[in-house]
């Protein structure tokens, strides 16, 4: 009997201490949660005004970026809907000889997409107005010369078999640039004028792919400061039946 009343108070106290421990868990996992939503509401709203910036930095940037060079006068802008048909043309040809070129209607698709794509991502044109307009179509005064996509995030490029780069970093593709026009400097203003949207999208790396056997493109971006991060193996692209690739990243200065 006497065994019995002190093994009670003992198996209370075990219980009270358990039901204590148990309050104590749930009211931490509660604040915990509570964290979470504030915390998620918080980059929620650090995300609206990111995009917000971005549509008007995009709106903005028709009349903003201007470049003179030796064979004219250099626009870079947001596509616009009356230049589908020139990209499309111009992204049909620079990839027609490689594995990864498609027919001009899947090409005029995507441009078509990419309308829609900010704040997530945007296509940049490169419109020249060149000095002797008789190299161009006559009652033209323009004609697009050069493009390049940039994504901000998975949702808006293709899923990649291999190097795939991190899904919330900016990713650069498709920069193109008409034959005629190569070497005149048209490259190095898309790809600065995509590092600066880049940066006003508060991403701090920007990635892009560059094919093994063009070394004339991965030697443009190394001395632009693009470093290598991956190379696919022979045997690697072959099973995946694509052209072998470099990843090639460079980091960018912080915005303040």
């Amino acid at each position: 009997m006497l065994r019995s009343c002190v093994a009670r108070p003992h198996f209370g106290l075990r219980v009270s201490r358990q039901q204590s421990i148990k309050r104590l868990f749930s009211m931490r996992w509660s604040e915990w949660q509570g964290f979470k939503w504030h915390y998620r509401q918080s980059q929620l709203q650090v995300r609206r005004k990111c995009r917000v910036h971005l549509v008007r930095h995009s709106q903005e940037l028709i009349s903003q970026t201007e470049v003179e060079i030796d064979a004219g006068s250099l626009s870079i802008y947001p596509l616009q809907e009356q230049d589908e048909r020139g990209t499309a043309i111009l992204l049909t040809r620079a990839f027609s000889h490689t594995k990864d070129g498609r027919g001009f209607r899947e090409i005029r698709q995507y441009v078509h997409e990419m309308l829609k794509s900010p704040p997530d991502g945007v296509m940049l044109v490169a419109r020249l107005t060149p000095t002797d307009l008789s190299e161009i179509q006559l009652g033209k005064t323009s004609l697009v010369v050069g493009l390049a996509a940039l994504s901000f995030n998975s949702a808006t490029r293709e899923q990649m078999p291999t190097l795939q780069p991190p899904d919330k970093a900016a990713y650069l593709s498709n920069i193109a640039v008409e034959p005629r026009y190569r070497r005149k400097g048209i490259a190095s203003a898309l790809l600065k004028v995509c590092e600066q949207v880049t940066q006003d999208a508060l991403l701090n790396r920007l990635y892009l792919h560059a094919r093994v056997a063009d070394v004339g493109a991965q030697t443009f971006y190394r001395n632009a400061g693009y470093l290598e991060e991956g190379r696919d193996g022979s045997l690697n692209a072959m099973w995946h039946r694509i052209s072998p690739r470099v990843l090639l990243c460079k980091a960018l200065p912080v915005i303040d």
